[in-house]
């Protein structure tokens, strides 16, 4: 993993980890939307939720549950 990766991760974990932490696993897609611009996640994660770098994973086509248990992983 290279040294961007690596700073990017630690990045996303500690913005994540500022979030609150009463997120409805339904979710409002409207605010994941802003958030997903916001923070930056469109960068890397492409704005369809796809990728061409084999280091960051597609975020289109997961399950809610993948993406909720996630997100509350790099929250915690």
């Amino acid at each position: 993993m290279s040294v961007f990766s690596r700073l990017l991760v630690i990045l996303t974990v500690l913005v994540f980890a500022a979030l609150p932490a009463t997120a409805d696993i339904n979710g409002n897609p409207r605010h994941g939307v802003d958030l997903y611009e916001l923070h930056g996640c469109i960068g890397c994660h492409g704005p369809a939720g796809l990728t061409s770098n084999a280091e960051i994973p597609h975020l289109a086509g997961q399950q809610r549950t993948y993406l909720y248990n996630q997100m509350d992983n790099f929250r915690t």
